[in-house]
């Protein structure tokens, strides 16, 4: 009867959890408020999920419910949704659970495995609560190797990878959710009063596709200009410039406390290297294939005009016409405006808006 009398909004990403999450909460005595769990085999984390945790954020608004949660869809994470409708992911997660864990005398070797990506105010706070802080690289397989080297019991990343190394060895949405309501529950306390003591800084995000992955020591200039901005930012701030281990992408990561400032520098960047290292980065042609394959149609749709007129001896105003219009149209390189395909992505990752430019 833990959970009675509370109302838990969760939503399920129409994925693995769908079933067995509100099974378990509602044995708990809960009362469950379920969204996206009807899923059709085409709509898993469609607009939902972990990846839109806003979705129910705005249902616990709604209901006034204790916690939200927002599973991906194989359901390995989750991010939570605190009483207040705001949404805290796996950095709030990290630090209310390893600070629970070190005032009971639990956190072996008083240790924290986040990675690279965690917010600076989540490593100034631990560390101020004298948890001692171990970084990883991005991935949850390296999160694990750490807990394992440093005999850790908790680790995780910001995207909502939760491991409870006592419990498993890989992260489990569900599981993850059950031990932070257990931790509430406890301490008598909701989940905004126990994420207060983490201040996050402004973080900002910008990926650009790239062509090759050229190290960074080889764009002198680029590498210049990140330790002027690490220099001006020094303890306040962070810079993170990296490439993607799964994807052509060169990410540049920026915290610190002036969200104009350090959105400045990240695109000054990104502008740097695409000036010093320009063939490396992806040209940027028509973003809509939609448009592409009509071109295409025209283009051909021209070429058996032309032939048709040739073989007749006519002169075709519209075949000599449009022709070279349609051409210059197909060859035509343009700036993609729209954020998909090449296009830059600047992502803020407070708000979980985009800006293409």
């Amino acid at each position: 009867n833990a959970l009675k009398g509370k109302t838990i909004a969760i939503d399920c990403a129409n994925g693995a959890s769908y079933k067995i999450a509100p099974e378990i909460l509602k044995k708990l005595k809960a009362n469950v408020v379920v969204i996206n769990n009807k899923p059709t085999g085409k709509n898993i984390n469609l607009n939902c999920g972990a990846l839109h945790p806003e979705t129910v954020a705005k249902v616990v608004k709604e209901k006034k419910a204790f916690c939200g949660f927002a599973f991906d869809g194989d359901a390995d994470r989750v991010i939570s949704v605190d009483d207040k409708g705001i949404v805290r992911d796996g950095d709030y997660f990290l630090g209310v659970v390893s600070k629970y864990l070190k005032d009971n005398n639990k956190l072996k070797n008083n240790t924290l495995v986040i990675t690279v990506m965690a917010n600076l105010g989540l490593i100034k706070a631990a560390k101020q609560e004298k948890i001692t802080v171990v970084t990883s690289k991005v991935g949850d397989r390296y999160v694990y190797e750490d807990l394992i080297k440093h005999k850790a019991v908790i680790g995780g990343e910001q995207s909502g990878h939760i491991i409870f190394k006592q419990l498993l060895d890989t992260g489990d949405g569900l599981i993850s959710a059950l031990q932070l309501l257990n931790i509430l529950i406890k301490e008598n306390k909701t989940l905004s009063q126990m994420c207060g003591w983490i201040k996050k800084y402004p973080q900002i995000l910008i990926n650009e596709k790239v062509l090759e992955k050229i190290p960074l020591e080889k764009l002198p200039q680029t590498t210049k200009f990140i330790k002027q901005v690490e220099k001006k930012l020094e303890d306040n701030g962070r810079v993170l410039v990296r490439y993607s281990g799964t994807e052509n992408l060169l990410r540049v990561m920026l915290e610190g406390q002036d969200k104009k400032e350090i959105k400045k520098f990240a695109k000054d960047i990104i502008n740097i290297a695409k000036k010093e290292g320009g063939y490396l980065f992806e040209k940027k042609t028509f973003c809509n294939p939609v448009i592409q394959s009509m071109l295409s149609l025209l283009v051909c749709c021209y070429a058996c005009c032309a032939f048709h007129c040739v073989g007749d001896g006519n002169n075709n105003f519209a075949c000599h016409f449009f022709a070279p219009l349609l051409l210059a149209l197909f060859f035509q390189k343009t700036e993609c405006k729209c954020g998909l395909g090449g296009c830059t992505r600047l992502r803020d990752v407070d708000d979980t808006k985009f800006f293409a430019f």
